[in-house]
């Protein structure tokens, strides 16, 4: 029966209907506890084109369900693995332009409102010096109101 059902070492549909076939002959064997005419009667019908077509069909079945089931798994996991990459991916390309903390933007502003007070302080002493000292600005402020 081997023979009939297998075409070689790398025959896996071959390996499984085997296995169907002496699955079927020990639960005929366990549930029956025949005679040695009855197992012969059995072995005789199991190996008919029909018994065979039907193994050799039940193997095709289930080695197809076997096939897709991880190639479904595969594509799954590979969709998953190029998901997690892309966000990683996208989370490196932001980091430089993503926001600072709170507290860093307080700080920037401090410290340009300071820069920029500063620089006007500078600018207003400059406008003073160069009309002739704060009395003089004062004055011309005061005369013209």
């Amino acid at each position: 029966m081997f023979k009939r059902l297998v075409e070689g070492d790398n025959d896996i549909v071959g390996q499984i209907a085997y296995s169907l076939y002496k699955r079927h002959k020990c639960e005929f064997i366990d549930e029956k506890n025949p005679t040695e005419e009855e197992l012969k009667a059995f072995i005789s019908s199991c190996q008919t084109e029909q018994a065979i077509s039907l193994y050799i069909t039940s193997a095709n079945k289930i080695f197809s369900d076997l096939m897709n089931n991880t190639f479904s798994d595969i594509v799954l996991d590979a969709k998953e693995d190029a998901r997690n990459d892309h966000i990683k991916l996208l989370a490196k390309a932001i980091e430089p332009i993503k926001p600072k903390s709170f507290w860093y933007q307080v700080g920037i502003g401090v410290v340009t409102t300071t820069i920029i007070s500063v620089l006007c302080g500078l600018a207003f002493l400059g406008l003073i010096f160069s009309k002739g000292g704060l009395e003089q600005v004062l004055s011309e402020v005061i005369s013209k109101h």
